[in-house]
């Protein structure tokens, strides 16, 4: 068989294994379409979780075809825990996490077919991850000649906002379809609610540094953004309170995870051309995605706008599926409400942590004017974010969390 060319993949992949899983995990596997590979790691990657690399795969008529190869990492999600102050020491379990999330995402990819209506990017193998040793992989298109995403101080329009919202509805009437065992396997461990409450204030600290004036509205939160007891709470307990089904949620669905069709000029159009990085993914409420996408991704002219229509449009998008197979909707237009203002403070909490693990530091000392007007919209609309929660802190949230 041809080498694999990449000294580098090799100490993360060895080229025995890469060739194992293709034939081991590769639907219909066939020798002809590999006749000779090319692998080149992907510098400009944004993945915090794990190390990307272009495969370049030839068939034996020298046909050649472009797809990304997904093996879990930690090295960059660790530096950039450690620059923030997180102690790190040689028995932490960051490895054991990071396998556990791909195994998760490999878990959706394996049961994709039952999802209906949600572009995905085309998975051509994938293996779960053991150990160290053979920590699997997602071979999947390479979809970076048709599709972009965003940055998290770009921010959607009303149409992206809608289409995402159509989309959302249309993975929670599949995922009410469901084996209910099936639901349930999909399901986040203790550590990732301890690591919400260690990681956040962190990195809230740290855009401090960038954005000072936020720290006004900070005091309030001191406490309840260091409660795993809360981080839990706004990922699995709010289905609990308010009576409604666990959905299948993405759990990370921001900008650096949707992936938008290009339009004849090479610009992002409103059109989502795939949802990727499904490693968070669980069973949780209604509203937890699109309530990440409106407070990080919405200026706040948007989102107060959106607040006034995503719901309607929701409602509209899986009614339609669920009559299809005569299945009732499951909660209220009301409840779908209160969920989008109970999830609101932790999403909060994940724009401040965001914005400082995110964005370059150099960025924030850039001369460019259009960085620093999105800079200042980014902080502008962080602040309104912190302002509502606080709101919503005093008048919904549990008073167990005040």
């Amino acid at each position: 068989m041809t080498d694999v060319y990449s000294a580098n993949f090799a100490n993360v992949y060895p080229k025995k294994d890469f060739y194992a899983f293709l034939q081991e995990h590769t639907k219909n596997y066939d020798k002809a379409m590999f006749e000779k590979i090319e692998i080149q790691k992907y510098e400009e990657s944004e993945g915090f979780n794990s190390t990307i690399f272009k495969v370049k795969a030839y068939d034996n008529k020298n046909n050649v075809r472009h797809m990304i190869l997904k093996v879990p990492c930690v090295d960059k999600f660790i530096e950039k825990l450690q620059n923030a102050g997180q102690q790190i020491d040689e028995n932490d379990e960051v490895n054991n996490e990071t396998f556990y999330f791909h195994n998760l995402e490999c878990s959706f990819y394996s049961i994709s077919s039952q999802i209906n209506d949600v572009p995905l990017p085309k998975i051509l193998a994938f293996k779960k991850s053991i150990a160290i040793s053979s920590p699997g992989g997602i071979l999947m298109e390479d979809l970076s000649k048709r599709t972009a995403s965003l940055k998290i101080y770009d921010t959607f329009n009303i149409e992206k906002i809608l289409n995402l919202t159509a989309c959302l509805a249309h993975l929670h009437s599949s995922s009410l379809l469901l084996k209910p065992e099936t639901l349930k396997s999909f399901n986040l461990r203790n550590r990732f609610f301890e690591d919400c409450a260690s990681f956040n204030p962190k990195f809230a600290e740290k855009t401090f540094k960038f954005f000072p004036h936020l720290r006004k509205h900070y005091a309030q939160f001191y406490k309840i953004i260091r409660s795993r007891e809360f981080a839990e709470y706004s990922v699995v307990g709010i289905s609990k309170e308010l009576g409604t089904p666990d959905v299948l949620v993405h759990g990370d669905l921001f900008c650096n995870n949707i992936l938008w069709k290009l339009d004849k000029n090479g610009c992002c159009s409103n059109d989502i051309g795939a949802i990727i990085d499904w490693q968070l993914t669980h069973a949780g409420s209604i509203m937890e995605d699109l309530t990440k996408i409106l407070i990080v991704s919405a200026s706040i002219e948007t989102r107060h706008y959106a607040e006034t229509i995503v719901f309607d449009k929701y409602m509209e998008v899986i009614t339609d599926d669920l009559n299809k197979f005569e299945k009732p909707i499951p909660f209220t237009k009301q409840q779908l409400e209160k969920a989008y203002r109970l999830s609101f403070i932790n999403q909060v909490f994940f724009l401040l942590f965001g914005i400082s693990f995110f964005i370059p530091e150099n960025l924030f000392h850039s001369t460019s004017q259009t960085i620093q007007k999105k800079l200042d919209e980014l902080a502008c609309r962080a602040e309104h974010a912190m302002i509502d929660a606080s709101y919503i802190l005093n008048t919904e949230i549990p008073k167990r969390f005040q």
